[in-house]
C-alpha cells in the first residue's frame, strides 16, 4: 500500500453534505473512493475509512417504490413526494414525512386480509415495460463521475414489504404461523423473482457496483421476530438474491433497522456485503466478531459545529482507535453523513485512517 504523505492532503474536491451535515473534502489519496470502497468489499483491505458518501445513487423515477419512499435519484430535476401520498410498484400507498426523511404505508387499508389469497390480491409489476434504456442515457451525465461506486436500492425487501402488504400484526402472525408458512414461502418467491429481474435490469443499463436491500428485522430494543423464523421464511431467499447479485460483479448492502446484532450471522451466512443499522447496537463488538466478513457502518459522535480543533482530533482518534482495523474494515454510515460536525472531523478521520492503515505512525 502506498504510505502515507501530506502531499496527498490537497483537495481533489468537495462534496456536499447532506443537509445540516457538513461538506466532505475529496483528497488526492491513492485510489478513488470508489475503488477504495470496492477494495474494502472484496479484499477486505482499503486506503482511508470508506465512507457512505462513496455511493452515488441511481434510483430511477419510473420504479414507483422510489417516488413512494422519497429516494428518486436519477439525475433529473429534485423530486418532491406528494404530502397526500405516492403508490409504490404494488400500488400501496405511503405518506412521506419530510421531518423524518421517510415514509410509512398509509394504515387501514392492506392489499391483503389473508395470506392465502397473495395470488388474488396483489398485482406484481412488469419491470420489462419500464423505459430503462431510455433512463439511462438520461442519467449518463448524472452517472458519469468515477469518483464514486454506483448503487441502486431495492424497496422493499421480505419482512417489510409483507408489512407493507397486511399491515404489521397480520404480517408478523403470517410469518411464525405454521399453517402460512407455504404461502409466505410461495410469496417471497416470487419476490425474488422481481428483484432479480429489478437487479439484473440495474447492471445492464447503470452498471451498478451495489445494490442495496432494505428490510428492517427489529425494533429499538431487539429483533422483531427470532432467529429461527427468520433462517425459515426470509434467509433463503436473501441468499438466492446475494447469490445473483454476487454472480454479476455486485456487492450487496443490507439496510435493516433496529437492535439487531445478534442477527448479523445470518447476514453474514446470507452473503451480504455491507451492514447499514442504527447505533443502537454495539458495533465495535460486531466488527470484532465480524469485521473479517461483513462491512459494519458505523458512527461518529455529534460533536456539533462549535467543537474545537482538539476537541475534534480527540473524537477522530477515538474512532480510530476502535475502529480503524486492517484486514476489518468498516464505513462511516449515513447517519454519520447526516450529523452536525466541523468538516474537520471527516479530515482527521481521512488522515488517521491513511496512516494507520498503511503502517505510518500518525495522529494530530
Amino acid at each position: 500500500m502506498k504510505p502515507f504523505t501530506e502531499d496527498e492532503m490537497v483537495p481533489l474536491c468537495v462534496q456536499p453534505g447532506f443537509p445540516g451535515a457538513p461538506s466532505r473534502t475529496v483528497w488526492h489519496s491513492p485510489c478513488t473512493p470508489r475503488e477504495n470502497l470496492l477494495s474494502a468489499i472484496q479484499a477486505k483491505e482499503c486506503s482511508f475509512l470508506p465512507n457512505v458518501l462513496d455511493m452515488r445513487g441511481i434510483n430511477p423515477a419510473f420504479l414507483s417504490d422510489n417516488r413512494a419512499r422519497g429516494t428518486v435519484m436519477d439525475g433529473g430535476d429534485p423530486f418532491v413526494p406528494d404530502p397526500h401520498g405516492e403508490r409504490d410498484a404494488f400500488g400501496v400507498e405511503w405518506i412521506y414525512d419530510p421531518e423524518i426523511n421517510g415514509s410509512m404505508v398509509r394504515p387501514g387499508a392492506p392489499l391483503l386480509e389473508d395470506i392465502e389469497d397473495w395470488e388474488e390480491a396483489i398485482a406484481f409489476p412488469d419491470p420489462m415495460l419500464w423505459d430503462w434504456a431510455g433512463q439511462a442515457e438520461a442519467s449518463r451525465t448524472y452517472l458519469a463521475d468515477p469518483l464514486y461506486a454506483r448503487k441502486s436500492t431495492i424497496f422493499t425487501g421480505f419482512f417489510e414489504r409483507l408489512i407493507s402488504f397486511m399491515d404489521f400484526e397480520e404480517a408478523a402472525i403470517a410469518m411464525v404461523d405454521e399453517d402460512a408458512q407455504e404461502h409466505v414461502h410461495a410469496l417471497f418467491d416470487r419476490l425474488t423473482e422481481l428483484y432479480l429481474t429489478y437487479l439484473e435490469c440495474f447492471k445492464e443499463h447503470f452498471d451498478i457496483d451495489i445494490l442495496e436491500v432494505h428490510d428492517d428485522w427489529g425494533s429499538q430494543t431487539a429483533p422483531l421476530l427470532s432467529e429461527g423464523t427468520l433462517r425459515e421464511t426470509v434467509l433463503p431467499y436473501l441468499t438466492r438474491l446475494v447469490s445473483r447479485a454476487h454472480d454479476l460483479g455486485v456487492a450487496v448492502e443490507f439496510h435493516s433497522c433496529g437492535k439487531i446484532e445478534c442477527l448479523v450471522p445470518l447476514m453474514v451466512e446470507a452473503g451480504v456485503d455491507m451492514w447499514m443499522g442504527q447505533d443502537v447496537n454495539d458495533k465495535k463488538a460486531v466488527v470484532d466478531a465480524w469485521g473479517d466478513k461483513l462491512i459494519v457502518e458505523v458512527e461518529v459522535p455529534e460533536l456539533g459545529e462549535e467543537a474545537s480543533d482538539e476537541e475534534v482530533w480527540q473524537a477522530a482518534q477515538a474512532f480510530a482507535d476502535d475502529f480503524i482495523i486492517p484486514g476489518k474494515p468498516v464505513a462511516l454510515s449515513i447517519y454519520s453523513a447526516a450529523r452536525a460536525n466541523r468538516p474537520l472531523l471527516t479530515d482527521a478521520l481521512y488522515e488517521l485512517s491513511r496512516k494507520k492503515l498503511c503502517g505510518t505512525a500518525g495522529g494530530a
